[in-house]
């Protein structure tokens, strides 16, 4: 499975820590990430260039890189701003790579839980090419207010039906 048909992410979703340390990719997001990663189980993850948060996208990214450099030279150039080809470079090319299982459940490394201040949850919103992945905490105190009410829904109903499966056990 290449990803000539991926045409990019959409939704949202939340998911819990479990007891192991995981975290599960939202349904929604498990096949396009997929598809996004040449048919591999594979997330990419890294910190967000603008918000207070982490990025995932597929490996299908790589091959954008050259594209977005020259696109950010050429940004550079028109608003008479500084550039630097290996700085963009080491921060397109510096994310993790992650297999999956096919419930979706990863585990996150520790040093982008500690950067972008994910602890026991995580909301996930789709931004065309990647998902930016928040802490809800964060998002609900300093991140993109349009996102808020989606994730406190989302986190309830995460919630509610983690505390029913805890109940059945």
């Amino acid at each position: 499975m290449a990803d000539e048909a991926f045409e990019g992410f959409s939704g949202y979703g939340f998911s819990l820590r479990d007891e192991k340390g995981r975290f599960a990719i939202p349904v929604d997001f498990r096949s396009d990430l997929k598809q996004a990663s040449d048919g591999r189980k594979t997330i990419c993850l890294d910190i967000h260039p603008d918000w207070e948060c982490a990025s995932a996208f597929g490996l299908s990214r790589r091959r954008d890189i050259k594209s977005i450099i020259a696109q950010a030279r050429e940004d550079a150039r028109e608003n008479n701003e500084r550039f630097d080809r290996l700085e963009l470079t080491a921060q397109l090319t510096g994310f993790s790579k992650i297999a999956f299982d096919d419930s979706g459940r990863f585990v996150m490394p520790s040093d982008l839980l500690e950067d972008c201040g994910i602890e026991d949850a995580i909301y996930w919103h789709a931004v065309d090419d990647h998902i930016a992945l928040f802490n809800p905490e964060i998002l609900y105190d300093r991140g993109p207010r349009f996102m808020r009410n989606r994730c406190r829904r989302a986190e309830r109903e995460a919630r509610a039906k983690a505390a029913a499966k805890a109940k059945k056990s």
